[in-house]
């Protein structure tokens, strides 16, 4: 299974995530998440094995909905999140994703860095707003969860 997903995962990353979005009880979705995860963890050992944690907090009409953090160390940050309580969302079947998460935003502090980062599960770069905010009707426009990357 890991390697049919690896090879659909080359052939269309794009598509497949889309595929994976649409069936949230599709059992790969737990899978591709899960070695995506550790990839990031094997390319970036010293964020997970000594960086510290920072605790992010985010605005906006649907904040109470979303988990986020970051590891840091040194100059290099990964930043992680997800979505919660999607049955208050109106979410019972579909992941809760895309132009729902308008107007909610998690801001940077100072020294985190604007991005821009790979989000490790899409391969989508992003970046933070002008403002110095993720958007996450953007991070979120195809799964209700993020881990992004140094790029």
């Amino acid at each position: 299974l890991l390697e049919a997903l690896a090879r659909e995962q080359e052939a269309d990353r794009p598509g497949l995530v889309r595929r994976l979005a649409a069936d949230p009880g599709d059992e790969r979705l737990k899978l591709y998440v899960t070695t995506r995860s550790l990839g990031v963890r094997r390319d970036f050992p010293a964020l997970f094995q000594e960086g510290d944690y920072l605790a992010l907090s985010p605005e906006g009409p649907r904040a109470r909905h979303v988990l986020a953090f970051a590891r840091t160390a040194g100059e290099t940050s990964c930043l992680t999140l997800a979505t919660r309580f999607h049955l208050t969302l109106g979410a019972d079947r579909a992941a809760p994703v895309g132009a729902g998460w308008r107007g909610t935003t998690v801001p940077l502090p100072a020294g985190l860095g604007r991005g821009p980062w790979i989000d490790a599960y899409s391969g989508n770069s992003l970046a933070a707003g002008p403002e110095g905010a993720l958007h996450l009707e953007e991070i979120f426009a195809e799964l209700p969860l993020a881990m992004l990357r140094p790029a």
